[in-house]
């Protein structure tokens, strides 16, 4: 099973003190690869080295964690069409994003996705 993980769930730890890998384990309950594209890697880096603000230190952070817990899988398309592309190629794939247009687009599609629920645990939409 692939959880593919959306730029924005890279920024809670930072942002919300949430362990977001313990939570995707919480909720799973088997083995899973957790991947993320590289476009959500550029996004991170554009966002860390904005400066010193709140969002520029839990880039920093998602950074370190992509490093550390995610693969990174090449992507040709920018951004939702990227990770909505990936999704329906793995029939087993869960989305980790807080988006809501994005999340209702997967949805839509059939695909399970997993967000923030009351800024302090993660769950399925």
């Amino acid at each position: 099973m692939h959880v593919l993980i959306d730029t924005n769930m890279l920024l809670v730890p930072g942002q919300f003190g949430v362990d977001v890998f313990s939570e995707l384990s919480r909720i799973i309950n088997s083995a899973y690869c957790a991947v993320t594209l590289q476009e959500n890697v550029h996004e991170l880096e554009k966002i860390a080295a904005s400066g010193n603000s709140k969002d520029a230190k839990s880039a920093a952070l998602g950074l370190k964690l992509v490093e550390m817990k995610l693969d990174v899988i090449p992507s040709d398309k920018p951004g939702d069409e990227a990770i909505i592309e990936f999704a329906k190629q793995k029939p087993d794939c869960i989305v980790c994003t807080n988006d809501k247009e994005l999340r209702d687009r997967l949805l839509g599609i059939g695909i399970r996705v997993i967000c923030m629920r009351e800024k302090q645990k993660l769950g399925f939409c």
